[in-house]
């Protein structure tokens, strides 16, 4: 159709004419295709809706697939920022040279940002066959609600790959906390999971300590 209305403009010229004719022609017998053979397309995809929710989705190496393109997203998001910024410091520079430079980097920055979108497109489309975490860190609030018993903070920290131990400590929250890298107060507490069995008056985020709760 839009070469139809393309050569349709033409209509004192005879040729063109018959060309926008026959491609109308042509355009109106891929319609009737098209209503023809919808009806098998609309089928198929309800069967493969029944089969996706009745089969489990998860697979270990896609999801492994799509924690790397995360990775390489944020990566190059990160070059993308860092040569945007670069840009937006020189573009006006008094020196060619630097303005020249500038614009290169802008370039590359573009770059960078094409490749992290293409990035976290694939993400997006694998992210689906990853296990789903029972599981949040919570930085605020009590520490009492939505509490995990200890061989729930046990299974957090195994599945994570972190140390884990238990004890009675009076200064901090309750139940499952994690030492959060940056925050913690000690450093060879850092990432390590903790179970208080205490009854304390401890918030979360006291001495860096995010609480480890029930979604």
């Amino acid at each position: 159709m839009v070469y139809f209305r393309r050569y349709c403009r033409y209509r004192r010229n005879w040729r063109y004419k018959r060309a926008a004719l026959n491609y109308r022609r042509r355009a109106y017998n891929y319609l009737r295709n098209y209503r023809r053979y919808v009806k098998y397309c609309r089928r198929s995809k309800r069967k493969s809706r029944r089969r996706t929710r009745r089969t489990s989705t998860y697979n270990a190496r896609y999801c492994r697939y799509a924690q790397g393109q995360l990775r390489l997203y944020r990566r190059f998001m990160g070059y993308y920022r860092r040569y945007i910024r670069y840009f937006y410091r020189y573009r006006r520079h008094r020196n060619w040279r630097v303005r020249r430079r500038a614009y290169i980097y802008r370039r590359y920055a573009f770059r960078y940002r094409g490749r992290a979108y293409r990035y976290l497109r694939n993400y997006r489309r694998y992210i689906k066959y990853c296990r789903r975490s029972n599981f949040t860190v919570v930085s605020r609030g009590s520490s009492r609600t939505k509490k995990l018993s200890a061989k729930q903070c046990k299974t957090y920290a195994k599945k994570n790959r972190r140390s884990f131990r238990t004890g009675r400590w009076g200064s901090d929250p309750t139940g499952c906390y994690v030492c959060k890298t940056g925050w913690c107060r000690r450093r060879r507490e850092y990432n390590k999971v903790f179970y208080n069995y205490r009854n304390t008056n401890r918030n979360c985020g006291t001495k860096g300590y995010y609480c480890v709760k029930k979604k």
